[in-house]
């Protein structure tokens, strides 16, 4: 070939390349933007990362922050892309999924190199898995353009902890994530505790008195003396020795003791899981701990944060790649805005101990460090997410093509026949089925249905004696367990969802449901799939629960049906047994009758129920007037018939929680939890443990209450067993926290240390005693339906364990603003017909 020729193919070639190259450039899709409207039936009051109370605060907070590792796709062979720049939709590997780095770029186990002043073992450093460094990207910035380092998320912690504050959400990082040292710095400033007799290894109360121990009761909670005073005028303390003869009495006098007249009169109930156990006070020893000994620190120079935990965690595979628990454990840390933080703070006021902060509460006091920042913000109106211009993400391949909805508003509206006229009508872009749409509109093919929401809901009954009596509302009959387990059994389920729920939820009768995994990692080779709610000795747990007995040959029975095996006695449950519920009642108020000054109870007078509600709606109101028609007829032909009042109170708002937790209202309907998918060995603490902040029965000492179990035959501590202890000391064993909070038994049955078996056996037994307690009880689980309108379309027609629908990260637009106004216009502003469209 000559020169010439070479020279001429040459520049043929170099042309052909760079019109290829202009060519796909030009090819490359556009795809739409548009803004997402939506409503709330109840605004956020915070969405602080450090204080936020629940899921509906989230609905601003999970938009403001960023992870350091996600989920994502998996796509054939990892081609996430077209060539035109358009997501491989076709490529999606079913149930198949990435872990990725986002906020993050490296993360590495430095067990073994971190400072000895962590306290490692050899073992523990050969192990691995309790000392992690995590490296940050370095543009990552506030909203407002503020740099973001290691140091800032070192700080933040810092301020979580900080125990001046006591803030709400501290728990996740020294429960849960375990952050050496976390948790002796948080509770500083507590002097001491009152602690049960068998936490601190006495078998007796006479056993503590001879080591020369003095012992004291809970004089509010045994007696309900909160508020009482003695003959001077002093105000009753909680705790009072068992030989103070002091007397407490009430405003009138009717209504006295002590701690030495309950001692002698009712010492049985003092004695460990009696119901009142007696308490020893131990004096905090940990009172100065320096910020420089719990374990997280910055590396400025590395722009890198280190983590020093009491638990180890796989959040590597073997290969150095991210494992499915880095998202799930470690996905962020809390993180605040350090300028617009220390201007928030509130000090301590009229009688109150605690400092406080309005951050992120109002437009002024947030910060974003997320793909959306706040725009707007009206309590009680809207408000108005945008696009976040300085997000790290907008500079990474992995988000391209992605959020292409440009902004989120969202406006309070409480009436669902507003919300639904909204929606049909094209103001909004989302619905949910309800019974006033169901019929029409149950086979739209706009109606998504979730199977993988952990949300599990039901009724709470506040039944904390002390306040009870004090409430003037004459209600110390909610503290009587057969009356709550009679309200439990007198619910009908499938009833609830179609009246109250209907296509939103579906009846649910344990504390988690379908979407809590034991084993996410083998669930596809397991026979139950992995999941909680389908394990064999999960659903014998249930069963016993709900009165089913099962004979020595493993059949179970109830009523008139017997001779079933536990998949066919499953099958047959419905949590609904009304003539059980009516003898329950009956043994209740047989109680309350015989014991009138111990509940508190005046027969001349009415009993009142206190149903709180978040807003005033038509919708609340009828759920108020169901639980009535409940309570009328179990108290039938009774001595307490016609004596029951559920009264509404909305007066809250958007305090609700707190108004509960403290016995204001002793009904929420509709409260419940949701997240930490899998591992239910943990989410089991917001039920059965009172250290638990999320827990709404606080006050249900489980340190006082034993449970006996033996333990199957195996390799592990324990194994074989005949064991007692405290439901707690149970709750922290399986976790593999009982020797970190001072247990009395200290088994570790955490993850790997036991088998999955065992730790079944002793999670299913937690649940079914909570169940038969019926302060929690679960009603539905979120598994129903709710539209999403003409104007977008999930990503996704198949739901995916960690992504979704492909949720509003991959949301694809089918109309932009001013085409959706022309559209609903063109159908004379009426989407009825098209919504009722099933193809």
């Amino acid at each position: 070939m000559n020169k010439t020729l070479k020279s001429v193919l040459s520049v043929a070639l170099c042309l052909m390349l760079s019109l290829s190259m202009f060519a796909a450039s030009a090819e490359q899709v556009t795809l739409k933007q548009a803004e997402y409207n939506t409503t709330t039936s109840v605004m956020p009051s915070n969405w602080n990362a450090f204080t936020y109370d629940d899921n509906n605060d989230r609905q601003i907070k999970d938009y403001l922050g960023s992870s350091f590792f996600e989920y994502d796709y998996k796509f054939e062979d990892d081609k996430k892309f077209n060539d035109d720049g358009s997501i491989n939709k076709d490529g999606i590997v079913p149930g198949a999924y990435t872990t990725n780095y986002s906020a993050a770029t490296k993360l590495e186990d430095v067990t073994a190199t971190v400072d000895a002043k962590w306290g490692y073992t050899d073992e523990q450093k050969a192990e691995g898995g309790y000392a992690w460094k995590i490296t940050l990207r370095n543009d990552l910035m506030w909203d407002d353009g503020t740099p973001i380092t290691a140091a800032d998320f070192e700080y933040s912690m810092k301020e979580l902890l900080d125990p001046a504050f006591m803030n709400f959400r501290a728990n996740i990082y020294y429960d849960t994530l375990m952050i050496k040292n976390s948790k002796n710095y948080f509770f500083q400033n507590q002097e001491g505790t009152y602690e049960t007799l068998g936490s601190q290894g006495y078998a007796s109360v006479q056993a503590a008195v001879d080591a020369g121990e003095t012992l004291y009761v809970n004089i509010w909670n045994m007696w309900g003396t909160a508020g009482y005073t003695d003959a001077e005028g002093n105000e009753c303390p909680e705790y009072v020795t068992i030989t103070d003869e002091t007397v407490y009495s009430n405003a009138d006098g009717s209504d006295s003791a002590s701690g030495a007249f309950l001692y002698q009169n009712y010492g049985a109930y003092l004695e460990p899981g009696a119901g009142y156990d007696a308490t020893i006070y131990v004096e905090n020893t940990n009172r100065d701990i320096a910020w420089e000994n719990v374990g997280l620190y910055a590396i400025p120079e590395e722009n890198a944060v280190v983590v020093c935990l009491d638990k180890a965690y796989s959040f590597l595979k073997e290969d150095g790649s991210l494992s499915v628990w880095a998202p799930y454990y470690i996905s962020d840390l809390p993180l605040v805005h350090k300028e617009k933080y220390e201007a928030s703070k509130i000090a301590p006021a009229n009688g109150a101990t605690l400092w406080t902060s309005n951050y992120n509460s109002s437009l002024e006091t947030t910060a974003s460090w997320g793909p959306y920042k706040l725009a707007e913000f009206e309590a009680g109106s809207h408000y108005k997410l945008v696009k976040n211009e300085n997000w790290y993400g907008w500079n990474m391949d992995q988000y391209k093509n992605q959020y292409n909805i440009t902004a989120i508003n969202c406006r309070k509206v409480e009436e669902f026949a507003t919300k639904w006229m909204g929606f049909l009508n094209g103001t909004y872009d989302d619905a949910s089925l309800q019974t006033e749409n169901v019929a029409e509109y149950l086979d739209s093919k706009y109606v998504y249905f979730t199977s993988t929401s952990t949300g599990t809901f039901g009724m709470q009954l506040f039944s904390d004696l002390s306040v009870l009596k004090e409430s003037e509302n004459n209600n110390g009959i909610l503290a009587i367990q057969e009356f709550r387990h009679a309200f439990n059994l007198g619910l009908n389920r499938s009833d609830i969802v179609e009246k109250i729920w209907p296509g939103s939820a579906v009846p649910c009768f344990g504390l988690l449901n379908v979407a809590y995994y034991y084993d996410i990692e083998n669930s596809p080779e397991l026979e139950d799939g992995g999941q909680y709610r389908n394990a064999t000795i999960a659903k014998e747990g249930i069963l016993r629960a709900y009165g089913y007995e099962q004979d020595e040959d493993g059949f179970w029975a109830t009523g008139d049906m017997t001779g079933m095996d536990t998949e066919e006695a499953y099958e047959t449950l419905t949590g609904y047994n009304p003539e059980v519920a009516k003898e329950k009642m009956k043994e209740a108020i047989a109680i309350l009758l015989a014991n009138p000054e111990e509940y508190g109870y005046d027969a001349s007078k009415n009993i009142t129920l206190i149903y709180g509600s978040s807003s005033d709606t038509d919708k609340q109101r009828f759920r108020a007037s169901y639980l009535q028609e409940i309570l009328d007829g179990l108290t039938a032909g009774t001595e307490l018939e016609d004596k029951i009042d559920v009264v509404f109170d909305a007066s809250a708002g958007a305090q609700w929680a707190e108004a509960f937790r403290t016995g204001a209202t002793q009904i929420g309907f509709g409260y419940g939890f949701s997240g930490n998918a899998f591992n239910p060995f943990d989410i089991i603490g917001a039920f059965v443990n009172p250290d638990d902040d999320l827990n709404y029965h606080m006050y249900w000492d489980t340190s006082a209450i034993d449970m006996t179990m033996t333990m199957p035959e195996g390799d592990y501590e324990g194994a074989g067993e005949e064991i007692t202890m405290s439901v707690q000391n149970w709750y922290y064993c399986l976790n593999g926290l009982a020797e970190t909070e001072n247990q009395a038994k200290t088994y570790n049955w955490g993850a790997g240390f036991a088998p999955v078996e065992t730790r079944l056996m002793i999670l299913s037994a937690l649940e079914e005693l909570t169940i038969k307690e019926s302060r929690s009880v679960m009603l539905i689980a979120d598994g129903g339906g709710s539209f999403l309108g003409a104007k977008f379309s999930y990503f996704s027609e198949d739901e995916h364990t960690f992504m979704g629908f492909g949720g509003l990260r991959y949301m694809e637009v089918n109309y932009t603003d001013a085409e959706w106004a022309d559209y609903v216009a063109a159908n004379n502003n009426d989407l009825s017909a098209e919504y009722k469209k099933s193809e």
